[in-house]
């Protein structure tokens, strides 16, 4: 998996990797009309590092991928972002889905098979009216194909045909409104499990703010585990349980039914 910046400008079209005897030509698109353009590659390989199949995702904006996992009968599961705006060419799934305009839903989960077959895309935004209604995070994949897909979404944000409805919660620590950080779940033919919204609140729900923030799950307990480098900055402030979070790191876990928080640690 590779994010692709801006090197992918018009009239080129860029190679990807050092493959002996072969050449990915990464499709360009076209650029983002108010600053660089990002593309994202999934590339499959052997063991020798031939290439067996690749997909490239992009448009006129940028895409990134936050989460990439297997299952055990071969399914290949990939979440991200996508920001698109003003004019150019739609966002393309490779060519497995083609947008036909150009403001569309910004988080993606997608899966392939082993063979690089497209096999289902899930934009679960209802509708969009801000660019940054959801954010992906970290995806786990459990062997039978059950995904566990991390979001940070904005107050009010519209998921499933409203079977998620993100809370308003007011943010005191900088005054404004938050919305979810939760987990959606879907099993491996694409179909909507349910949604766990977690114990907390988070100020900062963009794409730098996802990078970081790690994300597991473990089946035995049926616990999400999340941790966080805030970095000391108020873009990175949470309230945990009711209570302000105030370590520069924290590792904090959550039941995976009701969202109640078991425990945290913090370091400074």
């Amino acid at each position: 998996m590779a994010q692709i910046g801006r090197e992918t400008s018009p009239g080129t079209e860029p190679t990807f990797g050092n493959v002996p005897n072969d050449s990915i030509v990464i499709p360009t698109y076209d650029t983002y009309p108010y600053g660089y353009s990002r593309k994202t590659y999934l590339v499959s390989t052997t063991c020798d590092g031939d290439v067996r199949w690749h997909k490239s995702i992009g448009g006129a904006g940028r895409t990134y991928a936050k989460g990439l996992k297997v299952d055990a009968d071969g399914g290949v599961y990939m979440a991200g972002n996508v920001f698109q705006s003003g004019t150019g060419v739609p966002l393309h799934y490779d060519q497995d889905s083609i947008k036909s305009t150009i403001s569309e839903k910004n988080i993606y989960l997608i899966k392939y098979d082993t063979l690089g077959n497209f096999r289902w895309l899930r934009e679960p935004q209802t509708s969009v009216t801000d660019p940054e209604l959801a954010t992906s995070g970290e995806i786990y994949v459990e062997p039978d194909g059950t995904i566990h897909w991390m979001v940070v979404l904005a107050p009010n944000a519209n998921l499933e045909n409203s079977a998620i409805m993100a809370q308003d919660n007011y943010f005191p620590p900088t005054g404004t409104q938050v919305g979810d950080v939760g987990v959606i779940r879907y099993d491996k033919n694409g179909n909507f499990l349910g949604y766990t919204r977690l114990d907390m609140d988070m100020f900062g729900y963009t794409s730098h703010t996802i990078h970081n923030i790690g994300f597991t799950y473990a089946p035995l307990s049926q616990h999400y585990y999340i941790t966080v480098n805030t970095f000391g900055g108020d873009g990175h402030k949470t309230i945990i349980d009711g209570q302000e979070v105030t370590g520069l790191y924290y590792l904090a876990t959550f039941d995976r039914d009701t969202g109640n928080v078991s425990w945290r640690h913090e370091h400074n």
